[in-house]
Formats: C-alpha cells, sequence, structure tokens
C-alpha cells in the first residue's frame, strides 16, 4: 500500500484529502495545528512545524513517503493579518524547498505535488481563463510566496 504524505492536514483542502484518502493509502497528515479527529489504521496524524528541518528530517525518516501532496501554507493576509513577509517566506518558500530536499533524501523516487493559488497571476486575470503559458503577477506577500 502506498504512503501519501499531506502537509496542512488540518487546512480546508488537506483534511478533505486525508479522508478522501486513507481507505486505499496509508495516510501521513502532518499540521501545526490538531490534525482532523478519525480513528483509522492507515491514518497517522504529526503536529509540527515545517519550517523546522530537523521536524522534518526525522518524520521522513520515520515516515518514507510514496507521494508528499504539499497543501500546507498561510494563506492570504487578508485571513492572517498578524502574519509578516518573513513569516511567509519561511512558511511558504523555505519550508517548501526543505520538504522536497528530505522527502528525496528518504525517497528518491517520491511524487510530489504542489498546491498553489491563483492569485500568482495576479489581479489582472480576474475571470479570465488562465493558462500555465500566462505571465505572473503577484501582488501580495502571500502570492509571491506561491
Amino acid at each position: 500500500m502506498k504512503t501519501i504524505m499531506v502537509t496542512g492536514s488540518a487546512g480546508f483542502i488537506g483534511s478533505i484529502l486525508c479522508k478522501k484518502m486513507v481507505e486505499e493509502y496509508n495516510v501521513i497528515a502532518i499540521d501545526r495545528k490538531a490534525n482532523p479527529k478519525f480513528d483509522h489504521p492507515n491514518f497517522v496524524p504529526i503536529m509540527g512545524d515545517i519550517s523546522d528541518r530537523s521536524f522534518l528530517k526525522d518524520t521522513f525518516k520515520l515516515y518514507p513517503s510514496d507521494v508528499i501532496i504539499h497543501c500546507a501554507a498561510y494563506s492570504n493576509k487578508k485571513i492572517f493579518r498578524s502574519i509578516n513577509s518573513e513569516q511567509f517566506q519561511r512558511t511558504n518558500v523555505i519550508a517548501t524547498e526543505n520538504i522536497c530536499k528530505e522527502a528525496v533524501h528518504a525517497n528518491s523516487e517520491v511524487t510530489f505535488i504542489f498546491l498553489s493559488s491563483v492569485s500568482v497571476y495576479g489581479e489582472k486575470y480576474l475571470n479570465k481563463i488562465i493558462s500555465e503559458t500566462d505571465s505572473v503577477c503577484p501582488t501580495s506577500d502571500y502570492a509571491i510566496s506561491k
């Protein structure tokens, strides 16, 4: 059975993914807050800080994963007004880089799925269809970090 690690597992998307996947996969659920409360033998909730490289190293050593679905991020500053640019950078950029490095170190064949945001394209694309080839124009710390 494949092992899938979900970061941001207590968030909106992460929690739904965990609940959907736990019947078919071993799910390692990481979040800085308490994880979704459900009991299943394939579900392992872990509370920790993904910007802490030693935490990641230890976690990947214990739970080498076949797939990482990286949902964790500080989102829009309108929601998290107390978060500064440095915190966005540490969690949304540096932690993402560290997750990739530690995951590959634990399993060189790991698949990494990164969830981003339409906000990286900026306001000019509101209400328009966006293509991968469109230029980015982020206008917030959040969008820049994604």
